[in-house]
């Protein structure tokens, strides 16, 4: 499972799913996408020669810690009921 903010989606992908699952708000959604990956038999690549401007948390810090901790709770809430079981 990855962790970021670029993801690159194939055509494969795309002919499988209409929609990416997103019942999550900014915690967790790498999870979610990649059981939906997985669901459909596909990788998950690494490549360390595509170059991303990512602005690490430009989001979530500007969240009290409060909600912050709330959706993070969600998150992990609808992870263990929807997609612990694949390995």
């Amino acid at each position: 499972m990855g962790y970021g903010a670029c993801y690159i989606l194939t055509n494969n992908f795309l002919k499988k799913f209409t929609k990416l699952d997103s019942p999550v708000f900014l915690m967790g959604e790498e999870g979610i996408l990649a059981n939906q990956v997985l669901s459909a038999s596909g990788l998950t690549l690494y490549s360390p020669d595509l170059i991303v401007n990512h602005l690490d948390h430009s989001s979530i810090k500007k969240l009290t810690s409060r909600k912050l901790y709330e959706l993070s709770k969600t998150s992990y809430r609808y992870y263990l009921k929807n997609l612990h079981h694949v390995n």
